[in-house]
């Protein structure tokens, strides 16, 4: 909702959404949205705390600033960027503050704490699916976390990348067959590939799903031993990209 009020109102009511004709984002929801940043701020600090103890890099206060002090100030950024909240941090930061005020049932072998760390590992693993996010953290000097130290960040990227659109609320048809064509995952070499066959969507969506490909691997791979390939060449006949 912070991202995008108006289309998640028009979305609520089932109707149709025009960008053009949105009116401004009230000042009233403008503040709450301020505010609850402030309320955040438990939450805030321990993804601080997950992210420097995953990221696989420590610096001694002697030998200059350390990167991950990036972190901070770039989930800030992101928070309050030009069209307002970013939907991952939104949903990360909430999830571990619906967590931590959980009141509910809770089963004889419900430990808090354990429930806690849980939503804390999922919700750093959803800043990185979202490419706008990791875009906003990468410009600010952020490292990406390799495979190996945060699975869940990876699979969840790469998952999300490889899923048809789903947002289009006034279709209740959904193709046969989607983009995805087939999943390979060689163990010996430590190779994941998804092959997508982009033939099956509008020419027009090809330069955002493909930027999205290539953003997905890129992240994923700067730092990781396992590796992440999506073959959206062999399909359409286009050719592979050379660095």
């Amino acid at each position: 909702m912070g991202q995008n009020l108006w289309s998640t109102f028009h979305s609520v009511f089932g109707v149709r959404f025009n960008a053009h004709e949105s009116p401004e984002i009230p000042d009233a929801i403008n503040d709450m949205i301020a505010r609850v940043w402030d309320q955040y701020r438990v939450a805030r600090s321990d993804l601080v705390g997950l992210f420097k103890r995953v990221c696989g890099y420590w610096q001694p206060d002697s030998c200059g600033p350390d990167v991950t002090d990036r972190f901070g100030p770039a989930l800030r950024s992101a928070y309050f960027g030009k069209r307002g909240p970013n939907h991952s941090i939104i949903s990360a930061l909430g999830l571990i503050q619906r967590c931590s005020n959980y009141t509910s049932y809770r089963g004889k072998k419900y430990d808090p704490n354990m429930a806690l760390r849980a939503c804390e590992i999922a919700g750093l693993s959803m800043l990185f699916h979202d490419q706008s996010c990791r875009t906003t953290l990468e410009t600010a000097g952020v490292l990406p976390v390799a495979f190996e130290e945060l699975p869940y960040a990876a699979t969840l990227m790469f998952v999300d990348a490889l899923q048809d659109e789903r947002r289009d609320i006034e279709s209740g048809i959904f193709p046969r067959e989607g983009l995805l064509q087939a999943l390979t995952i060689d163990s010996a070499q430590r190779l994941v590939t998804a092959t997508v066959d982009i033939c099956r969507t509008a020419a027009e969506r090809w330069p955002f799903l493909i930027s999205e490909y290539e953003s997905v691997t890129s992240w994923i791979n700067r730092d990781s031993d396992t590796k992440f390939v999506i073959d959206y060449h062999s399909a359409a006949n286009l050719r592979v990209p050379t660095i």
